[in-house]
């Protein structure tokens, strides 16, 4: 369909160059265009007030009831509490937990607190550090089952460095090759013990500080 032909014969006339037929038609479209966009800004805006309405008469009405009012405080305390110390803690003992940091003198803070949670315990009306003899000798295995082959890393370590000095005639890619991931092997398994010990480590930082 030829739409200029179409607005000549409505209009009655063939004198309308086809320019300013096509020039129109598309100021049509982007008038459309743009009014569509604002309509949706303000469908959006439209949205986003009765949200922010309905919101506010939901905080309005935790005020008026003391029962939401308690539940909304309790939240938005868990909530910054977690924010700023990575715990999720019940609101109730917060208080308890800080009074526990705040014996520290510095010797530890909240990531140490953090990563040593599995051995603190509420007790009574305050937190307390407690590893069992369990957890004692569970450590001394993971040390010992762990040391074993990082030893064993940097003894091969010490044969290709000894083998890399004597053996002139060997090939340098492979020892260097073998120098590097018997060097790497160690490192990696002392990380993976401190990794695997750290909650405990962290544990006997706080328990010995607070004596």
């Amino acid at each position: 369909m030829d739409i200029s032909k179409l607005i000549q014969d409505v209009l009655g006339t063939d004198d309308v160059p086809r320019i300013v037929i096509v020039v129109n038609a598309v100021m049509v479209i982007l008038v459309a265009i743009v009014k569509f966009l604002a309509l949706q800004e303000h469908l959006r805006k439209w949205i986003l007030g009765k949200w922010s309405k309905s919101k506010h008469l939901v905080t309005i009405s935790s005020f008026v009831d003391p029962v939401l009012h308690s539940i909304k405080q309790d939240a938005d305390r868990k909530l910054k509490f977690k924010e700023l110390t990575g715990i999720n803690l019940n609101p109730d003992r917060i208080d308890a937990l800080t009074a526990l940091r705040n014996k520290s003198n510095g010797s530890f803070d909240w990531p140490h607190i953090k990563t040593a949670m599995p051995f603190i315990r509420f007790n009574g009306q305050e937190y307390e550090v407690s590893i069992s003899r369990k957890a004692r000798i569970q450590d001394i295995a993971v040390r010992t089952l762990f040391l074993v082959p990082a030893l064993l890393f940097f003894m091969l370590f010490g044969l290709m460095i000894v083998s890399l000095i004597v053996e002139t005639d060997a090939k340098l890619f492979p020892q260097f090759l073998g120098v590097f991931f018997s060097l790497v092997g160690t490192f990696m398994t002392l990380f993976f013990i401190q990794y695997i010990r750290s909650p405990y480590l962290c544990a006997r930082i706080i328990e010995k500080n607070l004596i």
